[in-house]
């Protein structure tokens, strides 16, 4: 699977952000499935990373996993006006993946809760659930 973000699918944040990444991909280069789906627990056993472990989004391109503050960096060097993200690179990764960290600890409460999203008909084949 290429172009793949999961996502905590009962993560208030987490939704907010797709949002944010559906509005600003303008070519449709990402696909979606959330952590607890079929295909979600699928890539995560084929790429041996924690089944039960929400607290980081992994963006899968061109056979290669992402997670994290890395995670954050290749999907926004992605989209539309946010290429300028890569600057963060010269963070060094512990103290990104602490910042990002210290986030996702936080997430329920900065997004205790989030809106159903009602999806443009171009983006639904974007959405991925695992079933055959």
């Amino acid at each position: 699977m290429n172009n793949l973000i999961l996502y905590d699918g009962e993560c208030g944040f987490c939704n907010e952000s797709v949002k944010f990444i559906l509005n600003r991909d303008q070519k449709q280069f990402f696909y979606f499935a959330s952590l607890q789906s079929k295909l979600g627990q699928e890539q995560l056993k084929m790429y041996h990373l924690p089944l039960h472990d929400f607290s980081s989004f992994v963006f899968i391109h061109q056979n290669k996993v992402f997670l994290k503050s890395e995670a954050a960096i290749e999907v926004a060097k992605n989209l539309k006006y946010w290429k300028w993200v890569v600057v963060f690179k010269i963070v060094p990764q512990k103290i990104r993946d602490a910042v990002y960290d210290l986030i996702a600890k936080n997430r329920h409460k900065i997004f205790p809760q989030s809106e159903c999203m009602l999806l443009k008909e171009h983006q639904k084949k974007q959405f991925l659930n695992g079933e055959k």
